[in-house]
């Protein structure tokens, strides 16, 4: 029988690839399937694998084969990212299933990234600018006309105009992006509501004689603050189900929201006490 035809691969790219993929010595091992000490030896430059070997070898690594006879790695950067885990769920290292994962959306990225800038596109600014544009086109395609207008901070919030044609709401663009959004649904809620007004600020969770006012910011809060996520995130962080201002904070930024507006959706859902409304005002006044 004549001897098994070798494939002479560079000791260094099968290194970097083994590297890449996240896979233990062992685990490569037994999937080939080959002893661990023949697979230390090709890392070595002892011994190299047979045509079968190479062939299975390139595939569970998921490398082209003209990669492992390179006398040098690609200048590629590893995957950047951070396993997240929720109070309660223990961490565990990535998988080396879900790096490649990873790893191939990242070289479709980099393909994507350079083909839009061959196109000419602008960067996409993922921010309160790109959200308020986004729930404005939505309420648009409603037919829902919305205006943006400079108002000064000391101005109305907003305003809606009901007719059966043209419904509009207006904006106070003095204010952050943040509560802007919440302007937005809260005019909506008027116009929904058929309530005529013109905003002049939050209601406090304690005002409860303006009810149309109040029923305003309740349905801009719920439609902008989903129940199920918001007391997810809250319990998933707190044993005892209270939020904080940091809780305020991160759930306005994730969802876009004005803090205000964050806290009273909190104190509906009864995730934190009436108290904590007067705090983000205090707190977070610059910001909202």
């Amino acid at each position: 029988m004549p001897p098994a035809t070798l494939v002479p691969i560079q000791p260094r790219m099968l290194e970097w690839a083994i590297n890449d993929s996240g896979l233990s010595m062992d685990d490569l091992a037994d999937r080939i399937p080959v002893p661990l000490r023949e697979l230390r030896s090709w890392l070595q430059g002892k011994d190299s694998p047979t045509k079968t070997q190479f062939a299975r070898l390139a595939e569970i690594l998921r490398k082209p084969s003209a990669l492992f006879f390179r006398t040098s790695p690609p200048e590629v950067a590893p995957p950047s990212f951070h396993l997240r885990a929720p109070t309660g769920v223990p961490k565990r290292p990535v998988t080396p299933d879900e790096r490649r994962a990873i790893a191939d959306a990242q070289r479709l990225q980099r393909l994507l990234h350079w083909l839009l800038e061959r196109g000419g596109a602008s960067p996409i600014a993922l921010d309160g600018t790109a959200a308020l544009r986004a729930w404005r086109g939505i309420a648009e395609e409603a037919g829902i006309v919305v205006l943006q207008e400079e108002f000064g901070r000391d101005g109305i919030r907003g305003f809606m105009i009901s007719d059966p044609l043209a419904p509009m709401v207006g904006v106070n663009s003095s204010f952050a992006m943040q509560a802007r959004i919440f302007s937005l649904f809260h005019e909506i809620g008027h116009l929904l509501a058929h309530h005529n007004s013109a905003c002049l600020g939050f209601v406090r969770p304690a005002q409860q004689y303006d009810k149309d006012e109040r029923w305003a910011e309740r349905f801009a809060a719920a439609f902008l603050l989903p129940e199920a996520p918001v007391v997810s995130y809250v319990r998933s962080r707190h044993q005892d189900g209270a939020a904080t201002l940091e809780t305020v904070r991160a759930l306005s930024g994730t969802f876009k929201v004005s803090a205000r507006a964050t806290a009273l959706r909190l104190i509906d859902l009864k995730l934190a006490p009436p108290e904590l409304y007067g705090q983000v005002v205090k707190a977070m006044k610059v910001f909202d």
